[in-house]
């Protein structure tokens, strides 16, 4: 719902071939993700904080995207070639929390 109270929804973009676009929002999200799990992996960063300080943003922001490095690889693919969507959106779904568990993350999106 939008400032003036008005419903808005997002309608999906098409490519030249028709088909699907993805999300940029989605696709940003989790290419940041998988930035922060590499600083992790890599001993660039240790907490939540550290990636924060480093990346300029809120840390209660990167504990909510951080999950996004660590979807199942198919549905990872699928959202970035547009061919899955994330109901309700992506900030909704990062409220929401994300299942460790690949089986549950395919129920939840």
């Amino acid at each position: 719902i939008s400032v003036t109270g008005v419903q808005t929804c997002a309608l999906p973009i098409f490519l030249d071939d028709g088909t699907p676009a993805p999300e940029q929002a989605v696709v940003r999200a989790i290419a940041r993700a998988h930035e922060w799990r590499g600083w992790l992996e890599a001993g660039q960063a240790h907490s939540f904080r550290d990636i924060a300080a480093r990346a300029k943003v809120n840390p209660g922001y990167v504990q909510a995207v951080l999950p996004l490095a660590f979807l199942e690889p198919r549905l990872t693919r699928e959202l970035l070639d547009g061919r899955r969507r994330i109901n309700g959106g992506l900030m909704e779904l990062l409220r929401r929390g994300i299942p460790l568990d690949w089986q549950q993350q395919r129920a939840v999106f």
